[in-house]
């Protein structure tokens, strides 16, 4: 695979893609378990529209929250929904 899409999970409806290429930059690691549940690093952080900034750890959204009082670091929030890996019907994309 080069090249990992999603819809993203905060129900604006943007089609991210995320490049999986090693010579890519920005680019991704994605890694599906035996369940189909699939895993993404580093985080997706959208620099325009919604700023949607996530993580995807084995099939779930876990929205990030950036805190002042750890000089901007990031903290897991909470899950959102489950993703689970396969080809989306050409009717979805």
């Amino acid at each position: 695979l080069w090249v990992a899409g999603m819809i993203c999970p905060c129900g604006c409806k943007a089609k991210l893609e995320l490049m999986l290429l090693e010579e890519a930059k920005p680019r991704w690691d994605l890694r599906v378990d035996q369940k189909g549940r699939p895993t993404l690093s580093p985080s997706v952080w959208r620099n325009q529209g919604c700023k949607a900034h996530f993580w995807l750890r084995n099939g779930k959204i876990f929205w990030c929250r950036e805190s002042v009082a750890t000089g901007g670091a990031v903290a897991l929030d909470g899950v959102k929904q489950t993703v689970t890996f396969g080809w989306p019907h050409p009717s979805n994309l």
